[in-house]
């Protein structure tokens, strides 16, 4: 297995014929073991992130969104499938390997925060770079927090913090060490209109300056709007998406029998890939 390149250069072509992928899926497929029944969540995803892209995916709730990010981010177990990350295979690294591709290489917004309790907003966002051993770590997490309006926070722990505080220390945390890849399941779900598009041009900006490939889960159809490409996922597959009312349509008309991912979860009956 080869070594992980540096980032690649931000005067390649992203998205053009010849280009490399930052990172490239192909046929991911995942399936959830329940008490009467399999359940498969993604049934051969095929996608492709190229350097300065932003990727936005919407479909109803329970349709694997979550679950993709998860895998793209080497945090869910696939039953098959590969990933690429800069034309190295990822996908059979082991934990501790997939632990610093992410430490060094990934942004990770999650739905539910995962901030440390026990840490400051400036301790929570420095604590990647701390872990990396590189320099001016609590100067880089002032300078994100200021970025997502929270200088005046960073002392504060997260139960000090509103949700939509606690989800920008969380974007803060994400884009402080400019990453070659973000992975944002719903990043404005939790802020007001107005903090939320600033969180938005914060994002795309990002993205642009940066060449950081962006990869966004959301139900916000202005932010979905924003995105180079979007997808509707339905039937465990990505479908790129055409029509803003059709992806309207799917995004709303979620099934009686729909579940959640985290419902579908929390009824597994023991691990599902043992």
């Amino acid at each position: 297995m080869s070594q992980l390149s540096p980032r690649a250069d931000a005067s390649s072509p992203q998205g053009q014929v010849g280009a490399q992928p930052v990172l490239k899926a192909q046929q991911l497929r995942l399936t959830y073991h329940m008490e009467a029944q399999k359940l498969q969540v993604l049934a051969g995803v095929d996608i492709a992130l190229y350097k300065g892209q932003s990727v936005g995916v919407i479909g109803p709730s329970g349709s694997g969104k979550s679950s993709l990010l998860m895998a793209l981010a080497g945090l869910e177990p696939l039953d098959s499938g590969q990933i690429f990350f800069q034309n190295t295979e990822i996908t059979q690294y082991s934990e501790d390997q997939m632990a610093r591709w992410r430490r060094d290489y990934v942004g990770i917004v999650f739905q539910d925060f995962h901030l440390i309790p026990h840490m400051t907003a400036q301790q929570n966002v420095s604590l990647p770079m701390e872990l990396a051993g590189r320099k001016q770590a609590f100067a880089a997490a002032d300078q994100a927090l200021e970025q997502v309006g929270l200088s005046h926070r960073r002392h504060h722990y997260p139960h000090q913090l509103s949700g939509g505080e606690q989800q920008r220390v969380a974007i803060a945390r994400a884009i402080m060490h400019q990453p070659a890849l973000v992975l944002a399941d719903e990043p404005t779900g939790n802020l007001d209109q107005e903090t939320a598009q600033t969180i938005i041009h914060l994002l795309f900006d990002l993205c642009q300056k940066s060449q950081t490939a962006l990869f966004l889960i959301t139900h916000d159809s202005n932010l979905a709007r924003h995105v180079d490409k979007q997808y509707v996922m339905r039937g465990g597959v990505l479908h790129v998406q055409q029509d803003d009312k059709a992806a309207s349509s799917i995004e709303n008309a979620t099934p009686p029998t729909d579940h959640s991912e985290k419902e579908m979860k929390a009824n597994l009956q023991g691990p599902a890939h043992e």
